[in-house]
């Protein structure tokens, strides 16, 4: 904020303006799971470890009024946990993202799981990944959003034949 003479990190930027936005000087640190990511034989309830939890489990980005973690969530199926944490005094915490695979076959080869926010992908005006509403001309004369010039971010998981996690990052 304006007037002050230490360094903050502001949680959201506000360009040619005056910083009145919550400020901090650490990030909140990342949840803990309990059970690590990639193949699982049979259900198992997943513990996560930390303060201010909030996640998915669908793949979209944890936010603010993402779930609040309260007790073990259970594993039933495959999926993607997701989690991000908020805390007073601290800026949000980085995303991290574990996938379950629940009863799938034994990997042959190296797999990838890439998660995303739907809309991102899919949305008429937003999508990258659809004809969409908010095109442009592309090489072939056609309007459509996957012409457009938009990157959108993901979290990337990368899996030996194994089935261990060797990569896990944003995208």
């Amino acid at each position: 904020p304006a007037g002050l003479s230490q360094w903050f990190f502001c949680s959201e930027p506000t360009p040619g303006e005056m910083n009145t936005i919550t400020t901090a000087t650490e990030q909140s640190p990342v949840a803990g799971y309990s059970i690590p990511a990639g193949r699982l034989n049979s259900p198992e309830t997943l513990v996560l470890t930390g303060n201010g939890i909030r996640y998915t489990a669908w793949g979209d980005e944890p936010g603010p009024a993402s779930f609040l973690y309260s007790k073990p969530l259970n594993i039933n199926y495959s999926l993607i946990i997701k989690s991000r944490t908020f805390q007073d005094g601290y800026l949000p915490g980085k995303t991290y993202a574990n996938t379950y695979f629940l009863n799938e076959h034994k990997f042959t080869l190296p797999v990838v799981s890439l998660s995303f926010n739907h809309d991102y992908f899919y949305d008429n005006t937003i999508g990258i990944h659809v004809r969409g509403t908010n095109g442009t001309e592309g090489p072939c004369g056609s309007l459509a959003n996957w012409n457009q010039s938009w990157e959108r971010a993901a979290y990337f998981e990368y899996f030996d034949e194994d089935g261990i996690k060797q990569i896990s990052q944003p995208v």
